[in-house]
């Protein structure tokens, strides 16, 4: 993997590999989280994807797209902890299979460099048209999100563990905020986002280094940057105490959430450790969780462990009937003091291993995993490959992943009760 400075706020990442008959090229836009800047961004990204001044329809942009061997546009806004990444990718056929001349990734370079720096305008804003249906649509979806009892149950519990720190941003307030904008307010948005944000620029695959480093500073020399806004997480790394809330939804199951302090995160040197911890607590078919709680005791419909590497948190998640939230909420903490107190078989934890490592070995055969691996990363601040945290992962100890246990606390417990209605979500 090559690391370098492409120009002004934006890095350049080039992960060369001819595994794969396509390429990948993507642009991830890196700001703070913020609860009014994040819903904007989610609403600016849903009206560039609609149009470009060469391109100002969808179907336009979707001809185009054929035009070059079916190539896909993807867009996204992700959170690695308190930074909001909005990325916009490509993904194409290798200039070495078109079955002519066409150069493939020059001319997909640019597809993307219309969708980012040349939007479909009218009288000097976003498409009226454009602006109204995509608000309309996130409003719609911010609705939706109460019928998904498990997703609701989670962004509950970050209003409350994370209260007054920004991480729970991108989950408050969405709909009265998005109700608010106007499209002056979303463009001079995007003006400003384009300047200040800090860019990631990470391409996968086989190609013309030099050619592909020229049409990328071709491409951004005609971004004016300010200084970037810097972007960083708070990471708390014990819970000072822990909550338990209970509140009531028309379901018939219950959710239970329930939100750790890890006390390790991504730029930690034992955070190999953690992700296998995670693997044999909760993260996998053979994990603890799963085979005590779910399936020996029959207490939940689901039960998984997660973490976020970035914030240094952790969140167990529990479909189940309303009668079980005290023996399952005790169950859950038994399986983790088991951990804490290193009651697990050598064949739990080679099996933990031997999923991990699978996982790990998955992401060398998909450009999308790629690009994700080393972008959360960058963000942190470490350069590693799969193939090096595989190697780290397969000299593990029983004793490390006790030590790294015994580091996690619990925050918050949220269970989100059923009292009745249609069983949505789960």
């Amino acid at each position: 993997m090559k690391n370098e400075l492409l120009c002004g706020n934006t890095n350049l990442r080039i992960i060369g590999t001819d595994k794969f008959k396509s390429n990948y090229l993507s642009v991830s836009f890196i700001v703070p989280l913020e609860e009014r800047t994040a819903a904007l961004n989610t609403l600016m990204l849903k009206i560039l994807k609609r149009g470009t001044s060469r391109y100002p329809t969808m179907l336009a942009l979707s001809k185009k797209l054929e035009y070059l061997y079916s190539a896909d546009i993807f867009t996204k806004a992700t959170c690695f902890g308190e930074a909001q990444v909005i990325s916009f990718s490509i993904d194409m056929l290798s200039n070495a299979y078109a079955l002519d001349e066409l150069d493939i990734l020059g001319e997909s370079a640019r597809v993307l460099d219309e969708i980012i720096f040349s939007p479909y305008t009218e009288n000097g804003l976003f498409s009226a048209e454009y602006f109204e249906s995509e608000k309309r649509n996130l409003l719609a979806e911010i609705d939706a999100e109460i019928n998904n009892k498990a997703g609701y149950a989670l962004s509950r519990l970050y209003a409350h563990m994370f209260a007054g720190e920004r991480y729970a941003a991108a989950r408050a307030n969405a709909k009265k905020i998005v109700e608010e904008f106007t499209n002056a307010e979303v463009f001079a948005h995007y003006q400003n986002f384009l300047k200040t944000a800090k860019a990631e620029v990470i391409f996968v695959g086989d190609a013309d280094e030099e050619k592909l480093k020229n049409i990328l500073e071709e491409i951004f020399a005609k971004r004016k940057c300010a200084a970037f806004a810097p972007v960083s997480t708070e990471v708390i790394r014990t819970a000072k105490s822990q909550k338990e809330i209970k509140e009531q939804s028309k379901a018939t199951q219950g959710n239970l959430v329930i939100g750790f302090r890890t006390g390790t995160v991504l730029a930690d040197g034992d955070y190999p450790v953690f992700a296998l911890f995670n693997e044999l607590f909760g993260g996998s078919p053979a994990s603890r969780l799963f085979m005590n709680v779910r399936e020996k005791k029959s207490l939940c419909y689901y039960c998984v462990s997660a973490p976020e590497a970035t914030k240094g948190v952790m969140f167990v998640r529990a479909g189940i009937e309303n009668q079980n939230f005290e023996t399952a909420k005790a169950a859950i903490f038994a399986e983790l003091a088991a951990v804490q107190d290193g009651k697990f078989t050598a064949d739990e934890l080679a099996m933990a291993k031997l999923s991990l490592i699978n996982a790990y070995r998955e992401i060398s055969d998909n450009p999308q995993a790629l690009q994700n691996w080393y972008l959360a990363r960058a963000l942190s601040g470490i350069d590693e490959s799969p193939e090096t945290v595989i190697e780290r992962v397969e000299k593990i100890t029983a004793e490390e992943i006790v030590a790294v246990a015994n580091k996690v606390t619990a925050d918050t417990v949220y269970f989100l009760e059923g009292c009745g209605g249609q069983n949505e979500g789960h």
